[in-house]
């Protein structure tokens, strides 16, 4: 099996912490594994994550919940994105 052909989807969620969702998503990002689907899932009730994550250039799919629903919410949303 060719590992390198496969796809890889990582969902992350957040809620209100800005620094280390960038952290988490440089985790991801500085893999050796070219073919990953990033999804950050942003359950904040502040303004301050969305700003950091969109004011970046970064390769990800970012959707934020219109009000705050939860870990497991915000979980099922990435996994209906895959």
């Amino acid at each position: 099996m060719n590992l390198s052909k496969l796809s890889v989807s990582c969902i992350i969620t957040t809620k209100n912490r800005p620094d280390l969702v960038l952290v988490a998503i440089q985790s991801v990002l500085q893999q050796t594994h070219n073919r990953i689907k990033l999804i950050v899932i942003d359950d904040s009730d502040d303004n301050i994550t969305e700003k950091m994550i969109r004011n970046k250039d970064l390769p990800l799919k970012y959707i934020k919940n219109d009000q705050s629903r939860g870990a497991q919410y915000s979980r099922n949303i990435g996994l209906s994105e895959v």
